[in-house]
């Protein structure tokens, strides 16, 4: 659901918010893996576009950051959603430049 609530399932055991917030230029988050995942990170604007997609990459089980580059886009209210096996996490994050 790409409005905010957590799918947290078998895959993603635990995330944090998007920082820092509001993001000048790179927008970051933390997950936790529950076992090795197809990982991508996904940007969508307050109007519920996707303006961003990230490449696909494989990540072992345990923690990893994951960062965005938002120099390109406008600022504005942004949904990051992570997507890893089918699980899916989203956090609003504000853009300033």
């Amino acid at each position: 659901d790409w409005l905010g609530i957590d799918e947290v399932g078998s895959t993603i055991s635990e995330s944090g918010e998007v920082f820092p917030n509001p993001v000048n230029n790179n927008a970051s988050i933390n997950i936790h893996l529950k076992q090795e995942a197809t990982v991508s990170v996904h940007l969508f604007n307050s109007l519920g576009s996707l303006v961003f997609t990230g490449n696909e990459q494989k990540l072992t089980q345990g923690k990893h950051k994951l960062s965005t580059d938002c120099s390109g886009l406008s600022p504005g209210v942004y949904l990051m959603q992570v997507n890893a096996s089918g699980d899916k996490i989203t956090r609003r994050f504000v853009l300033n430049k």
